[in-house]
């Protein structure tokens, strides 16, 4: 395999295993959401809501720091140097992936959890459940970009999973 579908290849087994702990944490919550103010959580349900909250961010920087830019570097096209904007236009025009104000909401809703505080518990509880609906608008981008790449044969993803 070449240097760039190695990095490529490393980029997508990241995000498949930021989403397989994703999915296992909302597994795991599913049968406690939406969550209520008034509602007590359990050493476990608040663990598997960390694990969530971590793994959602975490797989939400994988693809729009790392998977875009190596997309684009493999088609050809220089973006390291570009703007989040300027990279996901690109892809939108290339019919990868779209709807750029559903990203900045997934954006927003991850910054708002990240930086809330057990001060405001309403509020709180508003933006885990915000972000718990959003899970399958995240993994809908990587999808997107997996149904791209499986559209054009290439090949070494597979070679990179033997």
């Amino acid at each position: 395999m070449k240097r760039n579908e190695i990095i490529l290849a490393t980029i997508i087994d990241e995000c498949r295993k930021h989403q397989l702990r994703l999915n296992y944490a909302y597994n795991k919550l599913a049968p406690e959401v939406p969550f209520k103010v008034n509602q007590e959580l359990s050493d476990e349900v608040i663990a598997a809501l960390d694990q969530y909250i971590f793994r959602f961010s975490k797989l939400q920087d994988a693809i729009g720091k790392k998977l875009f830019k190596e997309l684009l570097q493999y088609l050809g096209e220089e973006f390291y140097d570009k703007s989040f904007l300027d990279v996901f236009n690109r892809l939108e025009q290339l019919g990868v992936i779209e709807d750029y104000e559903i990203w900045n909401e997934l954006r927003i809703v991850r910054n708002e959890i990240a930086h809330e505080y057990d001060e405001n518990k309403a509020e709180l509880i508003e933006n885990c459940n915000r972000i718990i609906d959003n899970k399958a608008k995240l993994e809908k981008y990587f999808n997107d970009v997996l149904r791209y790449i499986k559209s054009k044969d290439w090949n070494f993803l597979e070679e990179a999973r033997n």
